[in-house]
C-alpha cells in the first residue's frame, strides 16, 4: 500500500496488523521519501515493524502486487 502521512512522508508499506482498539496500523516500510528521518533517530526503517497511529495517516492508496503479502488461512 501507499501511505501518505500528515507530515508529508510517502511510504510504500506492507500491512501486518490493524488495531481498531489501539487506533494504529503496524507496517513494514518498504520505501520512504524521507529516509533521513529514520537516520536521525539512529534507525533503519527497513529493520523493524512500525506502529503508525490512524491520526498520522493523511491518505492511503493501493500499492502494486509486491506490496501485498500472500494471505494464509
Amino acid at each position: 500500500m501507499r501511505l501518505t502521512s500528515t507530515e508529508g512522508e510517502v511510504l510504500s508499506a506492507r500491512v501486518l496488523h490493524v488495531s481498531e482498539e489501539d487506533e494504529d496500523v503496524t507496517i513494514d516500510i518498504l520505501s520512504t521519501n524521507q529516509p533521513e528521518r529514520y537516520a536521525r533517530m539512529g534507525k533503519d526503517y527497513k529493520d523493524r515493524a512500525w506502529a503508525i497511529p490512524f491520526a498520522f495517516i493523511a491518505a492511503l492508496a493501493p500499492g502494486d502486487q509486491s506490496d501485498t503479502p500472500a494471505m494464509v488461512s
